[in-house]
């Protein structure tokens, strides 16, 4: 994304697979934004939570990225918050008929979606 088009607030698509396989024992899921740079590395750091047979521990994830600012957003995505109202307004609307994410902040976002039941 170039800074011509994030100073016009441009809407891009960023296509790419989240978990082809969230299954309900996987309680949480981590996502990180962040500006990527030729810069020494640093590390985002998230941790989830994994529930199996009624038993919930919670389980640290890192990603060494590279990046000459803060990071953008890190944050916990909840399974059920997730498929249970994925498509409710948030309260900023709606992009491409999803609802929009975190409209008070400098990164706005959707999180479309597709259950595939095979």
């Amino acid at each position: 994304m170039k800074r011509k088009e994030i100073r016009k607030g441009t809407w891009k698509q960023v296509l790419t697979l989240w978990d082809t396989n969230w299954t309900s024992e996987k309680v949480e899921q981590a996502l990180g934004i962040y500006e990527e740079d030729n810069n020494d590395p640093s590390t985002l750091t998230s941790t989830v939570s994994y529930s199996y047979n009624g038993v919930t521990t919670s389980v640290n994830v890192s990603s060494t990225v590279r990046t000459n600012d803060p990071i953008i957003r890190n944050f916990i995505i909840n399974r059920n918050f997730y498929f249970g109202t994925g498509t409710t307004n948030q309260g900023w609307g709606f992009q491409s008929q999803w609802p929009i994410f975190d409209g008070n902040t400098n990164v706005m976002y959707t999180l479309p979606y597709e259950v595939i039941n095979l």
